[in-house]
């Protein structure tokens, strides 16, 4: 495919609420492909750019006194979690690359049902439907607090 697929263009030809739980096409899955592979491709030189930034490096001969070393602790904390965060995301891309030729791309891991078009078009490496996630916040939240609701 020699046009870049853009969320935007691909969306064009899901307007239709009709289209929303019908089943992929082919074109359709090629489509949601090139989508994840730019997108695991911007994350992938997002990280590179992190770790050539020198925010992971330490030069203990620079810092003069603590607060150099405070604000270059607080700095690198950042590039931390922020790899950490592209990490994570590319292994989502990645286990929807899985999906798709295993013809289980564009369902909900939880319940089985198909996931709304729009939602994949906003992330295309979602796992879960709406109300399936919902579920799963609240069950977390409930869990957190040590006690049930009824």
């Amino acid at each position: 495919m020699n046009e870049a697929v853009t969320n935007e263009a691909y969306s064009q030809s899901c307007k239709s609420d009709q289209t929303e739980f019908l089943e992929f096409t082919p074109k359709d899955l090629e489509n949601f492909e090139q989508l994840l592979l730019k997108k695991q491709a911007e994350v992938i030189a997002e990280a590179n750019q992190l770790i050539a930034s020198e925010n992971i490096k330490a030069d203990i001969n620079e810092m003069k006194d603590d607060a150099d070393y405070a604000n270059y602790t607080l700095g690198q904390n950042l590039t931390f979690k922020m790899l950490d965060r592209l990490r994570k995301l590319n292994r989502e891309i990645a286990h929807a690359l899985k999906k798709i030729p295993a013809g289980e791309f564009g369902y909900c891991e939880g319940t089985g049902e198909p996931i709304p078009r729009k939602r994949l078009l906003i992330n295309p490496w979602v796992k879960y439907s709406v109300e399936y996630k919902s579920q799963l916040e609240k069950a977390k939240k409930k869990k957190g607090r040590g006690f049930q609701d009824e």
